[in-house]
């Protein structure tokens, strides 16, 4: 039964650490190459976001 603990405790801290690590590159920024398209994919979420709001905005106004 020992074993089983001492199995399932180093199981636990292997993955623990394994998830630190992808949760830092994930964060990491975008190589260079990459920096315009994630700036224009962000300025097209915000237009997207707008738009969105203004059609709710438009909805709203026609049922009431």
């Amino acid at each position: 039964m020992n074993q089983y603990k001492v199995a399932v405790l180093l199981l636990l801290i292997a993955v623990a650490a394994c998830s630190k690590e992808e949760e830092q590159e994930l964060k990491a920024e975008a190589p260079a190459p990459f920096k315009a398209q994630v700036d224009t994919a962000k300025q097209v979420n915000g237009t997207i976001q707008d738009a969105a709001a203004q059609q709710r905005q438009s909805i709203d106004e026609q049922s009431q």
